[in-house]
């Protein structure tokens, strides 16, 4: 089912084939004994914005799909702002009118400036957890994928060494929505008694400035290196009738990504 609406979202199903399917779910409710309509997704078409391609042997037809990339991942933005101003979607905000001027801007935003308090939060959060190991926090904050290769990556390091991440600067700090997407995936005949029918997922860019220290079992340090800046784009996302804690799904990368599906 969340496949189906998935597509749909893309416009690669039709109107007639998502009655179908959702009728058919709704008959399911009532008699599962878990949530239908929270069955897992793939990654939506979120895109890292760019007006050219970065890759050097680059053709002016591949600089033109960058750009009309670009530009349809902002139309569908718009959409998404669109879409949850109009269920009240945006934590810690009253929104006047879904019309407003702030569903046409994602990364300055007043609507989603505590999203972005809450992304850095959980971003800081997981890089400490990576580093000490803590799988308990990784499960929590981490889903899919994701969740795996960083499971994977814990156990692999030689346990004979302590990590310990840190990021002393929270002025030079920035998290900033680039690309968003909203639509209604629970299509219950009861409203939600939390939240909205919306699943959320953001695509969010964290510039910061962090270290990695390597200590050995003795508390010896054995690596101080001096912080560094990273750039990062890591996807969260969230069911928005569950009171749960945004979760990081993926992590995408610039000139690595896909394209936007067509409106």
């Amino acid at each position: 089912m969340a496949q189906t609406m998935k597509e749909r979202e893309e416009g690669n199903v039709s109107n007639a084939q998502m009655l179908k399917e959702v009728e058919l779910v709704t008959a399911v409710e009532q008699y599962a004994s878990f949530d239908v309509w929270a069955k897992p997704l793939e990654n939506l078409d979120l895109y890292i914005p760019a007006w050219s391609d970065s890759r050097k042997d680059a053709s002016m037809m591949d600089h033109l799909r960058t750009a009309w990339n670009t530009q349809t991942n902002w139309f569908k933005n718009m959409i998404s702002m669109y879409r949850i101003a109009k269920q009240d979607g945006f934590p810690d905000v009253s929104v006047r009118s879904a019309l407003s001027p702030q569903v046409f801007r994602v990364q300055t935003t007043p609507w989603l400036a505590p999203f972005c308090q809450t992304a850095m939060g959980t971003y800081m959060e997981l890089q400490k957890a990576i580093a000490l190991g803590d799988e308990k926090t990784i499960k929590k904050l981490s889903i899919g994928a994701h969740h795996k290769r960083l499971i994977d990556l814990v156990r692999a390091r030689d346990p004979a060494k302590i990590y310990a991440w840190s990021s002393d600067a929270p002025a030079q700090n920035n998290a900033k929505v680039v690309s968003i997407r909203a639509f209604e995936q629970n299509m219950s005949r009861e409203p939600p008694k939390y939240g909205n029918r919306l699943t959320v997922q953001a695509l969010v860019r964290f510039d910061t400035l962090q270290k990695l220290d390597v200590y050995s079992k003795h508390g010896r340090p054995l690596l101080s290196p001096e912080p560094k800046r990273v750039v990062e784009y890591l996807i969260f996302q969230k069911r928005m009738w569950y009171d749960v804690p945004w979760v990081v799904r993926d992590q995408l990368y610039e000139g690595l990504q896909g394209t936007v599906k067509h409106l």
